[in-house]
């Protein structure tokens, strides 16, 4: 990889999924990774949030699984995606403890400030509020902010939410 560019990622987003992306994608040597955050300053927003086993897993490659242990623990329902019928219940054993890697609902704030210490301080640009992105011809994206910047990236990851700008540009 000796002379070669790094290839750009711009990761749109802020949340959960953009902080676990940042953490992944920023252990890769060949990437540089760049997280554009709306918001002025870190934020943790939100209310409760379930974590289910998977959800371990991923919790511990990237780091970040000791600072989510506690919550209470829960049951995991199955449901019809359609009808929102419950289809089954595992139940969570009495004697289990809540941070035992099962199930649990946690405040989503825990998750998003034990993903946000895993991210290297150099990677978040905050106050980056994305209006929209250019397909270049000659390769990459341009990505124009509200507050009159650009930048451009060989790969843009959006994870900017329910009103997200990534997915009104495709």
């Amino acid at each position: 990889m000796i002379g070669k560019p790094l290839t750009t990622v711009a990761i749109i987003g802020g949340g959960p999924g953009g902080l676990g992306t940042a953490i992944a994608l920023s252990k890769l040597s060949f990437l540089h990774v760049t997280l554009y955050e709306q918001h002025p300053e870190p934020r943790e927003a939100g209310a409760g949030i379930s974590l289910s086993t998977n959800a371990w897993k991923i919790l511990d490659l990237l780091g970040a699984s000791d600072d989510v242990k506690g919550g209470s623990k829960s049951n995991t329902h199955q449901r019809n995606g359609y009808t929102g019928k419950i289809l089954s219940i595992s139940k969570r054993p009495e004697n289990s403890a809540a941070d035992s890697r099962g199930a649990i609902r946690a405040r989503r704030t825990r998750l998003q400030s034990a993903l946000l210490a895993q991210v290297p301080e150099d990677v978040i640009q905050y106050g980056k509020k994305l209006l929209s992105l250019e397909n270049l011809e000659e390769g990459g994206v341009r990505l124009l902010f509200k507050d009159g910047t650009e930048a451009t990236a060989d790969l843009v990851v959006g994870a900017d939410g329910i009103q997200s700008v990534c997915s009104a540009s495709t």
